[in-house]
């Protein structure tokens, strides 16, 4: 898809976002059409399946991912430690709880980027922070990091140790995916636990 297409599908959507909003009822921390245009353009909203299985692999305890598919492709395969809103279900009054925090920046994610787009563009349009969105969904997630390669007779040390972390996030994603639905909620403190106990070990 070009630039000038995408563009003017942006354009269209912020349109009847316009509309939408001059109906009042909005929240006045929303953002403005030409902000969230701007935030758009930059393309700072969305993250690379590395840059999302980094952010895995550390654990790190300041992002939450959301998949916006169907349950039954939620519970048949998922990101590891995601959880599942639907996109239908997003803003429930039970799922507010996930969006008012500032300070966690929220990865939303599908089968490629269609319905995460729309979650994204609707929760920015609520007035929600720290917003971002799998670049390419689960596609690219497949294409970069479950089937991930080196080909060649040498490789550089910057190569390597992308292939090693994309074997670690391949490793994890299977991991989970072959996990029963009681057992992941507590999967990723019984794993940071077990990492302390093996570092501990080694000193």
């Amino acid at each position: 898809m070009n630039f000038r297409y995408k563009f003017s599908i942006v354009l269209i959507i912020l349109g009847l976002m316009s509309a939408i909003m001059s109906f009042g009822g909005k929240k006045s921390a929303s953002f403005s059409p030409e902000v969230i245009l701007g935030i758009l353009l930059k393309g700072e909203y969305l993250l690379s399946p590395d840059q999302l299985a980094v952010l895995i692999l550390e654990q790190d305890s300041g992002i939450q991912v959301v998949d916006v598919r169907n349950p039954d492709k939620y519970k048949y395969l998922s990101i590891p430690g995601a959880v599942n809103i639907p996109l239908s279900s997003l803003f429930e009054p039970g799922n507010e709880s996930y969006f008012v925090s500032e300070s966690m920046k929220t990865v939303f994610y599908a089968e490629d980027d269609e319905l995460s787009g729309q979650a994204w563009m609707l929760s920015m349009q609520k007035g929600y922070r720290n917003l971002y969105q799998l670049k390419g969904g689960l596609s690219d997630w497949d294409s970069i990091i479950m089937r991930s390669a080196f080909s060649g007779d040498k490789i550089s040390p910057a190569e390597n140790a992308l292939f090693e972390k994309r074997y670690k996030a391949r490793r994890l994603f299977l991991q989970w995916n072959s996990m029963p639905d009681s057992s992941k909620a507590g999967f990723f403190l019984a794993k940071k636990k077990k990492d302390r106990e093996l570092v501990g070990g080694c000193e």
